[in-house]
């Protein structure tokens, strides 16, 4: 997969989950104390995140992120425990 592949798939992804989450993208770049407007470009495919950023974005979406293999699975009491975030796949489906 190319970069700028895993960057749309990740920003998709996250969108989607965040929504699920029912969060505004305004509350919920503050509440991983990511400036909105940054947050923003990273779900739009404009941005690529620094891993403290998917860290932060992992932990406000209740996931915890395994960030060396590239997925992200669900520590259990998140979004949804069928939730993940794959960076691999770029149908963003659920796992």
């Amino acid at each position: 997969m190319k970069y700028d592949d895993i960057i749309a798939a990740f920003g998709a992804r996250i969108r989607d989950l965040r929504i699920k989450h029912g969060d505004s993208q305004e509350a919920f770049a503050q509440e991983c104390e990511i400036d909105r407007s940054y947050y923003g470009r990273i779900e739009r495919c404009m941005a690529n995140p620094t891993l403290k950023n998917i860290a932060a974005i992992a932990d406000a979406l209740g996931i915890q992120s395994r960030i060396s293999s590239g997925i992200c699975q669900p520590s259990g009491g998140g979004v949804n425990d069928n939730d993940a975030l794959s960076v691999r796949d770029t149908s963003v489906a659920a796992m």
